[in-house]
Parts: C-alpha cells; structure tokens; sequence
C-alpha cells in the first residue's frame, strides 16, 4: 500500500504520458498530453488523490465525467445497464454544467428533479424539453442518480449523499399512480392502424405487432440488432430488470413483422428499427400516433399489458406465461388484467354444482 503520493511523467513520441501509483500500489498511466506540465499536473493530482483515499480524505474535486465512466464501466455490471446509466446521468451533468463530484448535492439533484418534472430532458443537452417526465420517469431517474451518488461515497468522492438515513428529509423518489392498460380489439385496431399521410405509421405497425406478440418493452424492441434475429422466427434478447438474456421462438405475425422491418432498415445501422434514432424518438412517435386515433394516455409499454392479460385470458397456466414473458410470478400479476364485460358475463353465467345422489356418487 503507497504511504505517499507517488506521481512521474515521460516522452511518447511526440506526446507525453502522465503516471501515478495507487493506494494499492498498481501504476497508471495516461497519454496524449501536449505538454509536460499538464502531464506532470494530471500525474500530481491522481497520485494525490489516491493517497487521500488510503488516508481516508474525501477526494471532493473528482472530476465528475471521470467518475461516470468508472461507475459505467464496473465489473460484473450488464452493458444494457451501463448505457442506461449513462443515458440518465449524462443530461444530469451536462444540462447542469457539473464539474466535479462536489457539486452531486442535494441542491443539483433537487434543481434537476424540478427540471425532471416540469420540462423532461432526453440523452443530448436541450433534447426533448416540453415534455414532463411522470413520477415512473421521476422515480427512475432518482433511482440512477442514487445508485451513482452512493458509488462516490464509496470512493471518497463526496462526504455525504442526500439519501436514506442519517440525512435530514432526505430526497426520496415520488410513487406512481399510472397503472398500465390492456388494449381490447377495438383500442388493438387504432393502435395498429396505418394513415397513408404518415410513413411513421408502417414502421410503428411492425415495431407493434412484435410488441403485442411477445410481450417486449420499448426499450428491447427498439434496440434490436440485425445479428439478434436468426430467421425464420428465433430471437436473442437481452436481459433488463434483473432477467436473465435469453432466446424466444417468436409469434408468426411477430416474425413476419421483424422480417419486413428487416428489408426496410438502413444498411449502415445495426439495428432493425433504425427508423427512430433513439428510443425517446420511438416513444414520441407512439405518444403521436395514438393522440392522431383517439387513444388517451396509452404508451407502447401497454403492448406488454395486452399481451400478459391475454395469454391469461386463453387459459394459459402462470408458469407458461413466466416462460413467454420473462418475468417472475409477481410481476407478472402487475400485468395481467381482468376485463369487467368478460368478469360480468362469467358471474352472471355461474352456478354452485348441485349436489350428487348417492348412486352418483358411486
């Protein structure tokens, strides 16, 4: 273990390189400088730095981007994760203009919860203002920013975070009350309808149909890549919310919507719906197109609702719906849907089996 801060630097061709050792004693390094001072003060403040965390000292100053790319590059961590991380902690920093791990306060977070809930910000600075985020959006991204804060403590990087115990009124993230919905043929047909004035509409009506067939969110549906689908109809998906990666046998209308898709997607993308570049742009296009058919406040993520409650509906047992969807036995309960016309006929159609005589009994 270094007792004192250890820090040199050197020539790389026309560059210089900038090393250091750690608390553990491993040595660093990095290159690219134009200059021997600016090598030499990177080396000075990293070697400085690690001598602090052996001694205990929050490193307060920590450059902030550095620390997210520590904290998105951890081990053991899925990449679907890390670039969701990322995708919530970029906006935090840049719209906010945060520097260093000093300014992950409680005054930032609250200032950029308000922004959270009154504007909505996307993946780039000033993307997709104007729309709110819901206390789901709210709470997911007070779930991000808690993880990344604890993670800074961790390392010495701030001194306290403005969650859980010990902090008075400490952040916590809102509750939701919206509650998913389940499509019935009727409110199926506007969402998969097409409008000749809108070329969005063909390309929604496949990323749809492999939405209400397989149960997938929009955040699989939209990053699937060229390579992840082995025709006719085997797809890989990966793992989010804690489940495990894994390959389906797709729906027949679900395959064959993911084979047109195919023909139509750009050849310099990697992705199949390459139509919306990100998945923001492919959750606007839903938000628009259900406004344009008459369907209030139904989200592409009610694809996955529709198609829990109806595997339900035809009789399928709870592990074969585990098995379909990917979810566990709770969850899948939050999706399935009892529909009050079908609960109604059913209870109006009901009758206690009458008792048996006893030569029916035998």
């Amino acid at each position: 273990m270094s007792r004192s801060p250890s820090s040199w630097v050197c020539k790389r061709g026309a560059k210089w390189e900038a090393g250091w050792r750690d608390g553990n004693g491993r040595y660093h390094s990095k290159s690219g400088f134009l200059s021997k001072a600016q090598a030499a003060i990177y080396a000075h403040k990293q070697g400085f730095t690690a001598w602090n965390q052996v001694a205990g000292v929050p490193t307060l100053d920590k450059n902030i981007h550095e620390a997210l790319d520590e904290f998105c590059t951890r081990s053991g961590i899925k990449d679907v994760t890390h670039n969701l991380n990322r995708y919530h902690l970029l906006p935090f920093i840049e719209n906010l203009g945060l520097k260093t791990t000093r300014h992950l306060n409680r005054h930032t977070i609250q200032k950029w919860l308000a922004i959270v809930r009154t504007e909505g910000v996307g993946y780039a600075k000033g993307r997709n203002r104007g729309r709110a985020h819901n206390e789901g959006g709210q709470a997911i991204v007070l779930r991000i920013i808690k993880a990344f804060s604890y993670f800074c403590l961790a390392n010495k990087w701030v001194s306290e975070v403005p969650f859980g115990k010990g902090v008075l009124q400490p952040i916590r993230a809102p509750r939701t009350e919206s509650k998913g919905k389940y499509l019935d043929a009727e409110d199926r047909e506007k969402f998969l309808s097409i409008n000749p004035r809108y070329e969005v509409d063909k390309h929604l009506y496949r990323a749809s149909m492999l939405g209400f067939f397989s149960g997938l969110r929009a955040m699989q549906v939209w990053g699937i890549k060229k390579t992840d689908f082995k025709a006719p109809d085997q797809l890989f998906v990966p793992g989010i919310k804690n489940q495990k990666d894994r390959t389906i046998t797709l729906h027949p209308k679900a395959a064959e919507a993911l084979q047109e898709a195919l023909k139509v997607a750009d050849p310099n993308s990697d992705r199949i719906f390459s139509y919306w570049v990100d998945v923001e742009a492919f959750r606007l296009s839903v938000r628009k197109h259900c406004k344009r058919v008459g369907l209030k406040g139904i989200r592409f993520h009610d694809a996955k609702h529709t198609f829990v409650s109806g595997l339900m509906d035809a009789g399928w047992s709870v592990p074969e719906v585990i098995e379909a969807s990917g979810n566990s036995p709770s969850t899948i309960m939050v999706y399935a849907h009892a529909h009050k016309k079908t609960v109604t006929a059913k209870l109006k159609a009901f009758e206690y089996p009458e008792a048996k005589s006893a030569e029916e009994a035998q």
